[in-house]
């Protein structure tokens, strides 16, 4: 798992939910971005 892509995906989920004024664990849950992690997009 790439930590540094985690690490940036926790600090945009913590902006999403504190600019939404929602709990962090409703905009992803934390196996959701370790799976985003393992998985990289295909051009």
């Amino acid at each position: 798992m790439d930590a540094i892509l985690y690490e940036k995906l926790k600090l945009l989920r913590y902006e999403i939910a504190k600019k939404r004024n929602i709990p962090v664990f409703i905009v992803f849950h934390n196996i959701s971005l370790e799976d985003m992690c393992k998985v990289s997009p295909r051009c």
